[in-house]
């Protein structure tokens, strides 16, 4: 076996081919067939009229990758983030999706309380 690096054209293919073929297989018809094309949602948190927070995921494949929550600097820590991923969990199984992913970083560590939300939790309640 060789390892080589290629370009995301060249591998799209295999991937879709074999994601579908897991996801058949997993889920036997338990979910939507997927939807290979990305598709781009914003979720905003308001206040009245002032925008207190937002996030955005997107959908591809049966898969809801959360990609960006902020709130507003003079609201963090007062779960404005937590009610983010809730409603992200909440449109992702809404939207037929079986498996979500989230990317942090070590530096996120103001936002350590988001991570006791179900999006954590392995067991996507």
């Amino acid at each position: 076996m060789r390892v080589i690096g290629k370009g995301r054209n060249t591998l799209e293919p295999f991937v879709e081919r074999e994601w579908s073929a897991e996801n058949a297989d997993r889920f036997a018809g338990a979910v939507a067939p997927p939807n290979w094309e990305w598709r781009e949602y914003c979720l905003a948190a308001h206040d009245g009229e002032a925008l207190i927070g937002a996030a955005i995921f997107r959908v591809r494949g049966g898969v809801a990758h959360l990609k960006n929550v902020i709130s507003s600097r003079a609201r963090r820590s007062q779960g404005i983030g937590g009610a983010l991923v809730d409603e992200f969990v909440r449109r992702a199984r809404e939207l037929g999706c079986h498996k979500l992913t989230l990317v942090t970083y070590y530096e996120s560590y103001s936002s350590f309380p988001i991570y006791n939300s179900p999006v954590s939790n392995p067991c996507f309640r």
